[in-house]
């Protein structure tokens, strides 16, 4: 028969244990938010060889880190790490294609380690385990399921604005050859709100979260943009 005194040097393995975890989900949220910060400049200042547009994407996602500090934010950096992938696979060069592959290896790595850190962060029911582990999952389970509906519905309604508008400008001026910078930028704005309200929206699902509703109609949303903008990037 197994004493008291013998089950309490396994609860405090246990309890090391998951702070132990909980320490790492801290570093790996800490050190993706640095490099995407840097990333994001880095594509900002090389606008012209870069997209400026998912620079400003991944600095958003960055300043996010030091405030959602929770496993969720995993499928983020993924799916961000994905359709950068996706756009690298569509360049048709040879260079960025190997690249999309090392993203894909990374994104599977990443994703592998949000089924760890999920499950080290679902112990955390009473409020002052989650204040003492430095985590806030409670603030996901808050925000992502309606930022994602709104990012995802945004997205949609402004790519099909943008294109609308387009359509229109070449009607009324058929010798326009170029397209006004306001409507390139709002594309661009567009189709990283589309990857971010995906991207929260599967957090959500995922994670299973409350207002699983909001999440998928957030994550049909960015994903309807997503296929468009690439459908006619192809035809284009």
């Amino acid at each position: 028969m197994t004493t008291e005194t013998e089950m309490a040097p396994a609860k405090s393995s246990q309890s090391e244990d998951l702070s132990d975890q909980h320490e790492a989900i801290r570093k790996e949220i800490r050190s993706w938010g640095l490099a995407l910060l840097i990333f994001g400049v880095l594509h900002i200042v090389a606008s012209g060889f870069l997209s400026s547009s998912f620079g400003v994407m991944l600095i958003v996602v960055g300043l996010a880190s030091f405030y959602f500090r929770s496993a969720a934010m995993l499928v983020v950096y993924a799916t961000t790490l994905a359709w950068a992938g996706i756009s690298n696979l569509t360049s048709g060069e040879w260079g960025w294609i190997a690249f999309a592959v090392l993203q894909g290896f990374i994104c599977f790595r990443v994703l592998r380690r949000f089924l760890q850190y999920r499950q080290a962060e679902a112990v955390l029911e009473v409020p002052a385990d989650v204040e003492a582990s430095g985590l806030t999952p409670q603030r996901s389970a808050k925000v992502f399921p309606w930022a994602g509906l709104f990012l995802g519905g945004f997205s949609l309604l402004a790519l099909v604005g943008t294109f609308g508008s387009v359509i229109i400008l070449l009607i009324l001026s058929p010798a326009t050859e170029t397209v006004p910078l306001f409507l390139n930028i709002l594309e661009g704005l567009a189709v990283s709100a589309a990857v971010l309200g995906f991207a929260l929206g599967l957090a959500s699902l995922l994670c299973r979260y409350r207002w699983k509703i909001a999440a998928i109609i957030g994550m049909v949303g960015g994903l309807l943009t997503l296929i468009i903008e690439l459908v006619v990037g192809l035809i284009l």
